[in-house]
This record gives structure tokens, sequence and C-alpha cells, in this order.
């Protein structure tokens, strides 16, 4: 009895699927960001080629790039290995720095003096710290806040 096998060899291809992590999707500028490089399938002679929107590119596997103007930024990472090339995008956000100032109900007035301080930024704020300079703090999500001034002896 004769018995005939027959192998047949597949090669198994791995998929080249690019990807990455950042570190801070968006901030307020300058913004440092962090890439991590998750491609997946990749050799270790893939070439990695990233444009960061902003006028720079790096050739490093995990890079990191600075960002000054306020805008949207796409993020592209290109990978080439043998003759396969993918690529993957995100964006990052940075805004523009806000300009802070404030309003108080009373300039003025005899103590213990009740006032409502309101922030007035650009853009709006979310959330607000205040510092009262008597030693008192408070912070909170809301724009205005009431605080009772004690009047004190200024030394001569």
């Amino acid at each position: 009895m004769l018995l005939f096998y027959f192998f047949l060899a597949s090669a198994c291809i791995a998929q080249l699927t690019p990807g990455f992590r950042i570190s801070n999707s968006g901030g307020c500028s300058p913004i440092t960001v962090i890439f991590k490089n998750t491609t997946s399938g990749a050799s270790a002679a893939a070439v990695y080629s990233w444009d960061f929107g902003n006028g720079n590119k790096s050739f490093l596997k995990d890079p990191g790039a600075v960002f000054i103007d306020a805008k949207i930024y796409t993020i592209t990472l290109i990978v080439t290995d043998s003759n396969k090339t993918s690529s993957a995008t995100q964006t990052i956000t940075v805004y523009p720095k806000p300009v802070v100032d404030f309003s108080a109900s009373a300039q003025k007035g005899y103590g213990p003096l009740l006032v409502t301080f309101t922030g007035n930024t650009s853009p709006g704020m979310q959330n607000y710290f205040w510092d009262f300079g008597d030693g008192n703090t408070a912070s909170g999500a809301g724009n205005d806040i009431t605080h009772k001034l004690y009047c004190r002896e200024v030394p001569s």
C-alpha cells in the first residue's frame, strides 16, 4: 500500500497595521506631546516616518514634538516595511492661551464687606482658582464667587 502525502506550505504574512498613542490630545500653547508607536506586523527593518503637521518630521520609532500655534494639527505616521506601506493619523488641538480677568461687585467699602468676584476669561475657562490675598483660597467650576473681606490695618 502506497500512501502519498502532500504538504502545502503557506507562508503566514503579518498584516502591517500602523498605530500610535499620544500623551496629550490637546492643551494650551505650548504643548509637548510624546508619541508611542503601537504598529503591529512590522519587521525590525521597518521605517517610521512621522509628519507632525507643524512643519517638523521625524524618523524615530517613538518621537516627541512641541506644538505652539493655536490650531488643530493632523499627525501622520507612515510605516514602510519591505514592499508594504501603510499610515495612521490622529489630531492634536492646541488652544490659545486664555486671557484672565475678573471684576468685583464692590471696589471699596467698610468691612466686613461681602464682595462677589466674577471671572471674565477668553476663551471661557471651566475651572477657577481664587486667591483672595487674605490667606483664603477657593476653587470650582463656576466663574462667580462671593467672599467676605475684613478690614486690616495697613502698616505705615
